[in-house]
């Protein structure tokens, strides 16, 4: 029996987020799934959307691609920068 189990793509190292496109695919059980926050990831081709992913074991993940549900909760807490200074400063709330 599958419980809750829905997949996702996660960079490994500091060098699959340098590469767009690398990382792996997961399984993850949602029940097990303490925490999604939306960050964003320096690439090659630029800054690209993805999140911080925390299990209930205390493992964190970096992820590319996350279930359509979980992204349509979080479309409009996508992360938002302002020039302050001529350095970048991330203007939304970091809500702990």
């Amino acid at each position: 029996m599958i419980a809750n189990i829905k997949k996702f793509k996660l960079l490994q190292d500091k060098e699959d987020s340098l590469v767009e496109g690398l990382g792996v695919t997961m399984l993850i059980n949602l029940a097990h799934l303490v925490s999604v926050k939306p960050i964003n990831v320096a690439t090659q081709a630029g800054v690209v959307q993805a999140y911080w992913i925390r299990l209930s074991n205390g493992k964190k993940y970096k992820a590319t691609e996350i279930p359509e549900e979980l992204s349509e909760l979080l479309k409009n807490d996508v992360m938002n920068f302002a020039q302050l200074n001529g350095s970048e400063i991330d203007s939304i709330n970091d809500v702990h």
